[in-house]
């Protein structure tokens, strides 16, 4: 039960995220996903906290990439 809704709430985290559903930025969708799984204790914080510190070096990865593409833009 508790696996169905955490996969329910993430793909309709995810289908915001791709679809954007009254234009509302991606940001948003992902945040509210986390946050719906926060609030309903589906998530823990310190397994939140966690899967975040993991992610560190994508996160620097995606940063850089998305700079050079502005720059790249600009010029």
């Amino acid at each position: 039960m508790t696996t169905a809704l955490i996969l329910s709430i993430s793909i309709l985290a995810i289908a915001g995220v791709i679809f954007r559903p009254f234009n509302i930025s991606e940001h948003f969708w992902a945040g509210a996903g986390a946050v719906i799984l926060l609030f309903t204790g589906l998530l823990k914080l310190s397994e939140g906290f966690a899967g975040v510190t993991r992610g560190i070096d994508v996160y620097l990865f995606l940063i850089g990439m998305m700079l050079l593409a502005e720059t790249a833009r600009i010029e």
